[in-house]
């Protein structure tokens, strides 16, 4: 894991951020957060609202977690491969002692501002690392735990998950 400085918050679940002088994206492994809204984008509907809404409020908390992080400002990042985008894939922990308690991911799936999104079961499956098994069951709990609970998205009747509403854009 390498320690990275947050620049800036794009979204809840990418960030910019400077390793010494190199800048690059972030983006948080195995979850998905509320889209905001892009470019003057216009309102058509309730979803939109509620969309952005909460794509607000996961960026609130993003901002909060770097800032109560081991060292304000600074995230530690840990690094699995680029997607399509030339994003890094990453877990995000805000001390370098790799707790499910200090990381991003299961954060926000806790508090219901997040929803898991695993494209490649199979990769995750195969996974053999304890560590990186255990922190996948842990955002599986959390996302569960949220739902039951009714936090965040799960209690709000008019949000659809995030990949949903991406595909009414076209």
């Amino acid at each position: 894991m390498l320690r990275h400085e947050v620049i800036r918050i794009l979204d809840g679940d990418t960030l910019l951020c400077r390793r010494f002088s190199h800048v690059e994206i972030v983006r948080l492994n195995w979850v998905d957060t509320p889209e905001i809204r892009k470019d003057n984008q216009p309102l058509r509907n309730i979803f939109d609202e509620r969309q952005w809404y909460w794509g607000q409020r996961a960026i609130t908390e993003v901002q909060n977690f770097v800032d109560s992080a081991a060292r304000p400002g600074y995230i530690w990042v840990r690094e699995y491969e680029r997607d399509k985008y030339g994003r890094v894939l990453a877990d995000i922990f805000s001390d370098y002692r790799y707790l499910i308690k200090d990381n991003l991911q299961y954060h926000l799936l806790r508090l219901g501002l997040a929803t898991d999104f695993f494209p490649r079961m199979e990769k995750i499956v195969s996974e053999s690392e304890y560590q990186r098994i255990s922190l996948f069951t842990a955002f599986l709990r959390a996302e569960y735990w949220s739902k039951y609970h009714k936090q965040g998205i799960w209690g709000d009747p008019n949000f659809i998950c995030p990949f949903e509403y991406r595909q009414t854009w076209e």
